[in-house]
């Protein structure tokens, strides 16, 4: 698939390895009538590139009733924007998550069901948000049962997992640490979250790895419907630590199976890359 103008392909295509997130489509979600919904970066230049939402058609050709042209190029106050997570609410109207400008902030955006900005969310239909003065990025959003959303990424320098909880309109939880994001340091070195999903308790789990070369790790958390690290997960620690040996891990998904464990899907990079799948009990 090409998007006109060759929206579709960056600059850096020709000597990336195919699959490398951020340089193509680096995330996917259906919608209940089976049309698919794409993300990607294009990048004009080095330093000037914004983010794809693409829908395509259940036969895979680009869906011309989204946006008049099958696709929404996603960019906040002309600034670089980086787009990583993509998830439907509900009521149909679509939220994407990355980040904008350097150093960067923590970018939501609502979009409605035909491919219109929702301007009814956060700022004209924008959020950006910083942590204690720090770079943000956004991995990945999940929506309780209530509307409200958490979002799960990192800070930037120094690196830790972040987590953040709004209300569905897009304005930050003043009861959940005081609508700031929260940080959550594991070891010496940095972490970030990748991947998150909500329990039918209202509960999320979320996943993602340490960063270091040996030092990087599996990490596995739960996250209170409040917002809170659940201290009763984990032997009180509320999170979980997972080294598989002398080698780079990264968590990237993870699924909860009908008996409550949980199934946790990354790889792992020892000379070779190496798929790797972990299980833990709930």
């Amino acid at each position: 698939m090409r998007l006109p103008g060759d929206l579709s392909r960056g600059l850096r295509d020709d000597w990336l390895p195919p699959g490398v997130p951020g340089a193509e489509a680096c995330d996917i979600c259906v919608q209940e009538d089976g049309r698919i919904l794409l993300l990607a970066n294009h990048h004009f230049e080095l330093a000037d590139h914004v983010g794809l939402l693409i829908r395509l058609n259940t036969d895979g050709t680009l869906d011309r009733e989204f946006n008049g042209r099958g696709f929404v190029v996603v960019r906040h106050l002309l600034m670089n924007t980086w787009l990583g997570s993509l998830m439907v609410q509900r009521d149909g109207r679509i939220l994407t998550g990355g980040s904008i400008n350097f150093p960067e902030e923590g970018l939501l955006a609502r979009y409605h069901a035909d491919g219109r900005l929702d301007a009814s969310f956060a700022i004209d239909g924008f959020m950006t948000f910083q942590i204690r003065k720090r770079s943000a990025q956004v991995s990945q959003i999940v929506q309780q049962e209530n509307g409200d959303l958490q979002c799960f990424g990192s800070s930037r320098d120094p690196m830790h997992c972040l987590s953040l909880k709004i209300h569905s309109n897009g304005r930050p939880d003043a009861h959940c640490n005081g609508g700031q994001p929260q940080l959550l340091e594991i070891g010496h070195s940095g972490s970030q979250w990748t991947a998150a999903q909500v329990q039918p308790d209202g509960g999320v789990l979320a996943v993602g790895a340490t960063i270091g070369g040996v030092e990087a790790d599996f990490i596995l958390a739960r996250y209170r419907p409040d917002g809170q690290l659940d201290r009763s997960f984990a032997d009180g620690m509320g999170w979980i630590r997972t080294r598989l040996g002398r080698s780079l891990d990264t968590a990237t998904s993870l699924a909860v199976q009908g008996d409550g464990r949980i199934v946790v899907g990354g790889y792992s990079l020892d000379g070779n890359y190496r798929a790797v799948v972990a299980r833990y009990l709930s």
